[in-house]
């Protein structure tokens, strides 16, 4: 396995609503993994060391090993914390390792700059990328309960309904109805959604009312969720995305009721703008 680069942003908080050590000297890494020149996808674990100059031995902390960080497409987020004194106002460069599950830490050259401001730390750019381009706070989860939401079958060529608001950052991403929702940003969103159903059948993404057909998702046997995850891009503002069981398809779904026990079974719509 060759891990060839990554590109990285740092965001580093610096307690503008707390004054204690720990928010000052904690931040969020965010960034893109490639594997073999294709984006990542799988559990990661980073070993990251500040140092002083580019090269050579010049360590200002001890290293960090992450927990195992899920990568989808190429996106992670962790938090970081040498400690005070490591940001004193020169440009710090960090070591990267990537450990990939069953397999040992490879290193990855060169280190990544890290320059300080008054309010953040922002790796400089890679590949024409930056930390505004590639983080945002921008998420929302839309969730349906069965029973009472989504009683009658859905035909095919319709869309699952998502009537109720679950956790969401407001403004950019917003409801228009029971089953269609609003990006109002041009952008990249990373798009899951988990729907419980009786019959073998399939479940796509539509974008502005039109199949998105790398997104299908299904199972031909058995009762279960049908579970999709895809990145949307959108090129136009207040785009609009729905949950749709395909056109063509000859079987209407029914929503389970009450699966595997007494409680409500919930299914589920989270958007997150990535870019």
């Amino acid at each position: 396995m060759i891990i060839q680069r990554v590109v990285l942003s740092a965001l580093l908080l610096l307690g503008a609503l707390t004054a204690t050590a720990q928010s000052a000297t904690t931040f969020t890494y965010q960034g893109r993994l490639y594997n073999n020149g294709q984006l990542a996808n799988g559990n990661y674990v980073l070993r990251i060391r500040p140092h002083s100059s580019i090269t050579g031995e010049t360590p200002l902390a001890s290293a960090l090993d992450t927990p195992a960080l899920t990568v989808v497409d190429g996106i992670f987020s962790t938090t970081l914390d040498f400690g005070a004194g490591v940001f004193s106002g020169g440009t710090v460069y960090l070591d990267i390792q990537v450990q990939a599950p069953a397999s040992s830490f490879v290193q990855l050259s060169p280190r990544q700059p890290v320059t300080p401001t008054p309010y953040a730390i922002n790796a400089d750019k890679l590949d024409g990328l930056d930390a505004s381009q590639i983080g945002s706070h921008e998420f929302a989860d839309f969730f349906a309960l069965m029973p009472p939401d989504n009683a009658a079958t859905v035909a095919p060529g319709t869309d699952v309904d998502f009537p109720q608001d679950g956790p969401n950052s407001g403004g950019g991403i917003a409801r228009l109805g029971p089953d269609a929702f609003s990006l109002s940003a041009i952008g990249t969103y990373q798009v899951l959604f988990q729907v419980s159903i009786d019959e073998p059948g399939q479940l796509l993404l539509t974008l502005n009312g039109a199949d998105l057909p790398y997104t299908v998702s299904g199972r031909a046997t058995g009762t279960s969720q049908i579970t999709g995850m895809a990145l949307v891009q959108t090129n136009a503002i207040n785009s609009v995305i729905t949950v749709r069981n395909p056109a063509g398809n000859s079987t209407a779904l029914t929503i389970t009721p009450l699966a595997g026990g007494t409680r409500p079974v919930s299914a589920h719509l989270v958007i997150t703008r990535i870019q």
